[in-house]
């Protein structure tokens, strides 16, 4: 059995085009998920040549132990009043 490798982007193409009728909000978010993945990856690979791993001395708003990566991509998600409350923690 011989695999052909194929990059996600075009393989959601395929698809989109083998079914006429899909709207492409699926490949759309397939395509948003993947470039977040690759922006992660390339945090963890920086943060790897760095000083950026291992504990950072902090607890975070939960009671944990923060690492020095978390300090460096903050990810926040919620309703813009949540979003606005968390990033005051950080000022």
């Amino acid at each position: 059995m011989s695999a052909t490798r194929i990059t996600l982007t075009r393989y959601l193409l395929m698809q989109h085009q083998a079914h006429p009728g899909a709207t492409g909000e699926f490949s759309v978010l397939s395509s948003q998920i993947a470039l977040a993945a690759k922006m992660i990856a390339r945090e963890l690979s920086r943060a790897g040549r760095g000083q950026h791993l291992g504990a950072s001395g902090e607890i975070n708003i939960q009671g944990e132990a923060t690492q020095n990566l978390h300090r460096r991509v903050p990810l926040l998600i919620g309703s813009r009043e949540d979003v606005e409350r968390a990033e005051s923690f950080y000022h």
